[in-house]
């Protein structure tokens, strides 16, 4: 994250660079829930928050916008756009349908190398309670996923995993910055893995879709707790 103050700016540095710099920065903090929804933001508060010219922000800002992150509010600047409970589920269901079949065409067919990849990213030491850690473990959450879907070998069947879970970790934020979920999907992934190099495709296939169900229910009774309750 950019210190407020710090000039980012580098003569050397091309507008196109600076543009995906802002862009990523701002997604970035949206995604962590660290600008929450229905937040209000100016150009001229980012470009100083980020260190930036008021351009690349600008081209950043509209970039979200067009991905329903924000929205333009005329003469008063941008909010961030907050998600319902028919969001979770539209993406969760998509991560159903897509995930276990994943999971059966990657079944058996891993290379040592992948093995020990997929494993390296299930040895995180996650501490429930402490958000940098809860950032770090949804950052490797999605990175499992991905990686997974890489070993299909399908470029479509990746870049739509790759897109799902982005949109999910941003609700994964928000129930955990909620309701601390322990240590279970961790638990999973290795189960998950296991099953995997044994081969058995249709066991692999089930668990996936149990354990994208069991993270959809999990984000659905976070954004159901009073507000009183949320952030605790």
């Amino acid at each position: 994250m950019a210190k407020k103050g710090l000039t980012l700016l580098d003569t050397s540095e091309s507008s196109d660079r600076l543009d995906i710099r802002a862009y990523e920065e701002i997604k970035s903090r949206i995604i962590r829930n660290d600008l929450k929804a229905g937040e209000r933001l100016t150009e001229a508060w980012l470009a100083e928050e980020l260190g930036l010219s008021k351009a690349p922000i600008r081209t950043a800002l509209t970039r979200l916008c067009h991905e329903n992150l924000m929205q333009s509010e005329r003469r008063v600047g941008y909010q961030v756009r907050g998600f319902s409970i028919v969001d979770v589920r539209e993406v969760f269901l998509l991560r159903e349908l897509i995930e276990p079949e994943v999971a059966r065409l990657a079944a058996g067919r891993l290379s040592d190398a992948e093995i020990d990849e997929l494993k390296s990213l299930c040895e995180l030491d996650y501490q429930p309670t402490d958000s940098i850690s809860q950032a770090d473990f949804l950052s490797v959450n999605r990175a499992f996923h991905v990686r997974l879907a890489e070993c299909t070998r399908n470029s479509r069947l990746i870049s739509l995993t790759a897109r799902l879970l982005e949109e999910s970790e941003r609700f994964l934020h928000f129930a955990l910055s909620s309701r601390p979920l322990g240590t279970r999907f961790q638990q999973e992934h290795l189960e998950l893995l296991s099953v995997l190099i044994m081969g058995d495709a249709e066991k692999a296939g089930r668990m996936v879709k149990e354990q994208v169900h069991g993270g959809m229910e999990a984000i659905i009774t976070a954004m159901l707790l009073p507000e009183k309750d949320q952030n605790q």
